[in-house]
């Protein structure tokens, strides 16, 4: 496949969103939250009402979007009135707010995990409505990182790190009998990702990926997407083939032969492909799209074998529109949104 072959390209897009309904789709710039028709791309209105925006993220329904600020606040907008619903500022954390949140399935509220300064969070719970907090679960030495909600089960599920044990943990908590249930893992992971169509779980560890049955623990399939090897890089061979750096280095010939020599002597050692950088699952389950840090590597869900391999560098996010029609991919430079026909192609 052609990469050019994308349906729009968004600049500065590593963050793309798209509704449930296939209505929009968002995009953050840091500094602006952008609203687009999803149909044919037009940029509906643009929000600025919180400054480092890190993240964001519709509501099931398509009829909210939320955009949290590394600041200590979090901006809910009403997409039918195309205005601002609510603004939740986070006093005292002393921390960049990094944190994930999510919706609750009637919007009234927003579950979002708040930084502080001494690296511990909490779990709060925003009344969209009254733009008020509650600190519902706070526990010494305790980091989370991600929230969802499981419609299969009605509970919410929060992942993070017991920083004393230094032992990874899944935190549920359902709101019917206001019940928190820890489940200790046994490995370290970088992604914890719910598969609703599987009622499954994908983590990813040490550069593999574990489809975890319900349990969470129990490996339903496993393997290692990631070429292990590495090759040695001359660093001075980089310099050489920067017109500038060249004349810069150069000016010095001296200095720029020993330069030449240190580094054909302690050439680096790097990665092949890298490491994983994001991974996302279709409704279909027909396929699993794996990134890392130099090319989107797309596997056979069911057999797990390689089905194409594309050169993308700098990878940061990956999700799918409505149906699986369309794949949106955000990198540190630029969003794309493709057709999966023309991805599979």
């Amino acid at each position: 496949m052609d990469l050019k072959n994308y349906q729009k390209r968004f600049m500065q897009s590593y963050q793309l969103r798209t509704d449930n309904g296939g209505n929009f789709i968002a995009r953050h710039d840091g500094e602006t939250v952008y609203l687009y028709d999803a149909r044919d791309y037009r940029e509906i209105t643009t929000f600025r009402d919180t400054e480092y925006v890190s993240q964001i993220r519709f509501s099931a329904d398509g009829k909210y979007l939320a955009a949290k600020s590394i600041e200590p606040e979090l901006a809910v907008y009403d997409l039918k009135k195309l205005e601002l619903a609510s603004l939740v500022d986070f006093e005292d954390t002393g921390a960049a707010q990094d944190g994930k949140f999510c919706f609750s399935p009637d919007n009234k509220y927003i579950y979002n995990i708040v930084s502080f300064e001494d690296g511990s969070n909490a779990i709060a719970r925003i009344d969209i409505k009254r733009q008020t907090y509650q600190l519902i679960f706070q526990f010494e030495n305790c980091r989370f990182e991600d929230a969802e909600y499981l419609p299969w089960r009605d509970v919410y599920l929060f992942g993070g790190i017991d920083q004393t044990s230094q032992k990874y943990f899944v935190l549920e908590y359902g709101v019917k009998n206001d019940k928190f249930r820890r489940v200790m893992l046994d490995w370290e992971y970088d992604f914890f990702i719910p598969v609703p169509a599987l009622e499954a779980f994908v983590s990813v560890a040490a550069n593999k990926i574990y489809i975890l049955a319900a349990d969470y623990i129990t490996p339903l399939k496993v393997f290692a997407p990631v070429d292990d090897g590495t090759t040695h890089l001359n660093f001075f061979n980089i310099i050489s083939e920067s017109p500038t750096l060249h004349n810069i280095f150069s000016a010095d010939q001296e200095e720029y032969d020993r330069m030449k020599k240190a580094s054909e002597k302690d050439k680096l050692e790097v990665p092949v492909e890298g490491d994983i950088t994001a991974v996302a699952i279709p409704r279909n389950l027909k396929h699993i799209f794996v990134a890392t840090n130099n090319a989107l590597k797309i596997f056979d869900f069911q057999r797990l074998r390689l089905f194409r391999q594309l050169k993308l560098h700098n990878i940061a996010d990956i999700n799918f529109g409505p149906g699986d029609g369309t794949v949106l991919i955000g990198t540190w430079n630029y969003g794309y949104v493709y057709k999966m026909a023309d991805i599979l192609k």
